[in-house]
């Protein structure tokens, strides 16, 4: 539908005729219009992506015995919906990595204090 509209504007845009033109320019409108809410149809904020990570995050916690607070900011942030899917899992899987790997146990944070030597 875009590309129809760009060649006959382009078209009518060589012609005199200023009644076609102004048709022309008014179609223009119209179609940018739904292309811009159709887009906005597929956005939707990513906060609702984040509510599964407050689950992952509390669940894996009490799994690995770790004490995890999760802040998530910019939730009214909008994506493509098709981009929010693609990145779902991969974010996932980054804070599971994170859980693991990247957070000690309390026992253990107790230890590594009790190591430390006095400053």
């Amino acid at each position: 539908m875009i590309t129809q509209e760009a060649n006959l504007s382009r078209k009518i845009s060589d012609s005199e005729n200023l009644q076609l033109i102004e048709s022309s320019e008014s179609l223009y409108r119209l179609v940018t219009e739904i292309r811009e809410f159709a887009l906005s149809l597929r956005m939707i904020p990513i906060s609702d992506l984040f509510e599964k990570y407050k689950r992952v995050v509390r669940d894996l916690s009490k799994e690995l015995n770790k004490q995890v607070e999760l802040e998530i900011i910019g939730g009214e942030t909008e994506l493509d919906r098709s981009v929010i899917e693609k990145i779902s899992d991969p974010i996932v899987h980054i804070l599971r990595n994170a859980l693991d790997h990247g957070i000690e146990t309390s026992e253990e944070r107790i230890k590594k204090e009790n190591t430390q030597p006095d400053n």
